[in-house]
């Protein structure tokens, strides 16, 4: 596995949140899901997606090491608009989403 790959706004949340162990093909949340977190990977991948009307899913992206994810709902406090899933084991960060408004507001830096 890797190890985080530190970026501003990845390292405050990885000093900040809680810790979370995820299984292969665990959902961290889904799509439509009202948001409460935001989240950085720390260990692993994490699969974002799309379901589409047909029941098929539309690859976003793949998050690594270092990347913080999950942030878009916590910023305008729209549903989710797309899934998570580990991809093989994966440990991620997570801080309440009013954290994380409260963190750019004391460390604006983080924003840019």
């Amino acid at each position: 596995m890797r190890t985080i790959e530190h970026s501003t706004v990845a390292a405050a949340i990885a000093a900040l949140g809680q810790r979370r162990r995820y299984a292969p093909g665990d959902l961290l949340f889904v799509e439509g899901d009202r948001s409460h977190s935001v989240y950085v990977c720390l260990e692993g991948r994490v699969r974002l997606f799309l379901t589409m009307p047909s029941g098929r899913e539309l690859l976003v992206g793949i998050k690594m090491p270092g990347e913080e994810f999950g942030e878009l709902s916590a910023l305008d406090g729209r549903p989710r608009s797309a899934s998570a899933a580990s991809i093989g084991r994966t440990l991620v960060a997570e801080i309440r989403a009013d954290r994380f408004m409260e963190l750019l507001v004391e460390e604006p830096h983080l924003s840019v």
